[in-house]
């Protein structure tokens, strides 16, 4: 298996413990983006290891790309600092007046997603631009085929759950949608296993991207709107998904 593909692997791996984590309430706000950051930065070594290929000005690629991958990671920190702070507020505000919870709840549940998820998909742009200049020489077996498939479906689901939950279901429907189709433009040319052998970065984003927009189109068409997972569970009676700011809009 291809070292690509196993730092990818590990990228998924720490993005489904950070959502699995949610769910038992233990808050790990910062551990996400310092998976990022390390995880992100080896696969940035990886790639620069290969022949960059005649398009983008070299000069784009050392100097214009890091910075916009580095203005990611920044936008992932800062959102998770503003919601992590924002959820430690929160518990104090059960005597609170209306308006300083309304306050709240705007840093915690949409200025800190915003910067979150805007962060997480310039990383993606930062990175496809990165490996369409920098094809691999590589001979991925069927075992990495499997393993960056498998492993886009499921940064896909949680990203298209954490989406919903977020409340910025439609701002990542629109960015997806807008984002794949350059991408599979841009390789339209190849076939798959080309693809996947020469940009499994690519491939990868590619797949997440894929299963993020259906999995948003069929919770729409399921439930006839983006509202979020808690609530519909909390409105059926599971009160351990009810919220301190269910009801505050």
């Amino acid at each position: 298996m291809e070292k690509i593909t196993k730092l990818l692997i590990l990228l998924t791996i720490g993005f489904a413990a950070i959502i699995l984590s949610r769910l038992f309430y233990f808050y790990p706000n910062l551990l996400l983006p310092f998976w990022f950051t390390i995880i992100g930065y080896l696969i940035y070594k990886e790639m620069i290891k290969h022949k960059q290929k005649k398009g983008i000005h070299p000069l784009i690629l050392t100097h214009i790309v890091p910075w916009i991958m580095i203005i990611g990671i920044v936008l992932l920190y800062e959102g998770h600092g503003i919601n992590f702070s924002a959820n430690m507020i929160s518990h104090f505000l059960s005597n609170a007046n209306q308006e300083l919870i309304s306050i709240v709840y705007h840093l915690d549940e949409i200025l800190s997603h915003i910067l979150i998820f805007a962060g997480l998909f310039t990383l993606f742009f930062a990175g496809a631009i990165l490996q369409i200049n920098r094809p691999f020489s590589l001979k991925m077996g069927k075992s990495d085929e499997l393993a960056l498939g498998v492993s886009g479906v499921l940064f896909g689901l949680g990203l298209g759950t954490a989406l919903l939950e977020s409340n910025i279901a439609v701002p990542g429907l629109i960015m997806s949608l807008a984002f794949l189709p350059g991408l599979l433009l841009r390789h339209w040319k190849h076939k798959l296993h080309i693809v996947i052998r020469k940009y499994p970065l690519n491939y990868y984003i590619a797949i997440i991207l894929a299963t993020t927009i259906i999995l948003l189109l069929i919770y729409y068409f399921a439930y006839g709107g983006f509202l979020p997972p808690s609530e519909i569970l909390c409105g059926k009676g599971y009160e351990s998904a009810c919220t301190y700011y269910s009801g505050i809009k």
